[in-house]
């Protein structure tokens, strides 16, 4: 019955990243083709500001919801009232901060002169505050149909607003006051659309504390998290113009984009899964090592394509005007698998057995290695830059390896077994890819076409093994009735 509910709500998550990666990137190939790299590298530092803000006033909030036994609804209720009123006050103090310092702020991220465009998008940061807990209460339940439909929704807020006012020349102003209206219709149906709870005037300042030492290793982390993710951004801003900032972001973006089809659907489920399994040892291995090797089959085939690609990819989906960052989609489509398979996952892990800790020093380990070489590289020019960067992405796997055997003591064999035969199926299919290359033609619909072959090849292979084959019935049966039943 567990396993059953944790594969619905799989299959959920993963429609819900499905659908939206299919309506985002059609946004995405309309907006790049209307306004410049430099539009986007605006709104880059922008968003820089904006998501270190909503880290510091989440302060992990969520995760307690979610990963906390309570004994009843009702301390459940009172826990998500302490959670909503202390973000909300968090979000308030943190906007305040940034109407007064905008100028200053503005200057430190490179984008001088753009302090009232950090002022306005900064007005969603209260409104995060009441969505967040909401989603924590949805994940924790497994409630994954009900994130489905509000992701849905919202993911048509680009082509309601953002597309029409880039057609207008509203510029970089478009695509900030998509995503403010976007958190708003989230707000708007998390309260009105199968409520499960609703914000009322309690607090405890008892339950204050309780929860920001429980969430404090997962707010560190989250800091380092941040850093490794926009210090690179950030150097690059005040180094290059925002043209290359643009294209440096939005390249990692384009990536993330469909890589997180499959992180993005797997992560919120292991972690709820993994927090009710951390009593039970056995339970907990054989739910953890096969995430794992069901996450392998489809990132690994994604990322090997992606760099196989990266040029079909990149004039698909932004444009002629960006083939400079095609080179970098590939590599960092590479890379970014192999992270996710063997970094993002591990994380989830750490944190569901009470130690976010772990997951902190891993990550602070990064930082301090990729620092120095983020600076040294920027030496050698822009092209140079984006590979050094992304081959130091790769060094966080070895503290992971250590921690994965001596921190949730998982055998190294299971965990590496699952991932093997995925492995080997896509090193078959790139070699086909590259032959494919080789003797085809090069016109981008003949592209299009190899990049597609690929899929039944890699398939194929996996399933001359028997329990991949099982696997890839079990799934394709669960979506097939949920696509039924939808109709």
């Amino acid at each position: 019955m567990a396993e059953n509910k944790v594969l619905k709500s799989t299959v959920w998550a993963f429609g819900a990243e499905l659908a939206a990666k299919l309506i985002v990137p059609i946004t995405n190939m309309i907006l790049a083709r209307i306004l410049a790299p430099a539009a986007f590298g605006i709104v880059v530092t922008v968003n820089m500001v904006i998501s270190f803000a909503e880290m510091i006033t989440s302060s992990g909030f969520q995760k307690y919801i979610i990963q906390k036994e309570f004994d009843s609804e009702e301390e459940l209720s009172r826990s998500a009232n302490v959670a909503f009123w202390s973000n909300f006050l968090l979000a308030m103090v943190a906007l305040s901060s940034i109407v007064i310092f905008n100028r200053q702020i503005a200057n430190l991220v490179g984008s001088d002169g753009y302090g009232t465009s950090i002022i306005v998008a900064s007005i969603a940061l209260p409104l995060t505050a009441l969505s967040g807990i909401y989603e924590g209460i949805y994940k924790r339940k497994f409630n994954f149909q009900t994130l489905f439909v509000i992701r849905i929704a919202c993911c048509f807020m680009p082509i309601l607003v953002t597309i029409p006012l880039a057609l207008l020349g509203w510029g970089h102003w478009a695509l900030i006051l998509g995503t403010l209206f976007g958190h708003v219709l989230r707000n708007v149906i998390f309260l009105f659309y199968k409520r499960e709870w609703f914000p009322s005037f309690y607090y405890s300042f008892k339950k204050f504390v309780e929860m920001l030492s429980f969430g404090v290793w997962t707010l560190l982390e989250a800091i380092v998290a941040w850093l490794i993710t926009w210090v690179d951004v950030f150097l690059v801003s005040n180094v290059f113009d925002s043209y290359y900032t643009g294209l440096y972001k939005t390249s990692q973006s384009t990536v993330t984009s469909i890589l997180s089809i499959i992180t993005a659907s797997t992560q919120p489920v292991l972690f709820s899964l993994l927090s009710r399994l951390q009593g039970n040892k056995m339970g907990f291995d054989n739910a953890y090592t096969g995430y794992v090797k069901y996450v392998s089959v489809f990132i690994l085939p994604m990322g090997v394509g992606i760099f196989a690609y990266s040029d079909v990819i990149t004039k698909i989906l932004l444009g002629e005007e960006w083939m400079e960052a095609s080179s970098f989609i590939g590599l960092w489509g590479l890379v970014t698998a192999l992270n996710c398979l063997f970094n993002e996952l591990n994380r989830e892990a750490y944190r569901a057995v009470n130690k976010p800790k772990v997951s902190f020093f891993v990550m602070l380990s990064h930082l301090i290695f990729i620092i120095p070489v983020c600076i040294f590289a920027l030496r050698s020019g822009f092209d140079k830059f984006v590979v050094i960067r992304s081959l130091a992405y790769l060094e966080i796997v070895i503290p992971n390896f250590i921690c994965v055997k001596f921190v949730l003591k998982v055998s190294l064999w299971d965990y590496f077994k699952g991932i093997l035969i995925p492995a080997l199926c896509t090193a078959v299919m790139y070699v086909a890819a590259y032959n494919m290359g080789i003797w085809l033609s090069e016109n981008i619909f003949m592209r299009v076409g190899q990049m597609i072959a690929c899929i039944p090849i890699y398939f194929g292979l996996l399933s001359l093994f028997k329990e991949y084959r099982e696997i890839e019935k079990k799934m394709a049966g669960n979506l097939w009735k949920k696509l039924k039943k939808a109709k």
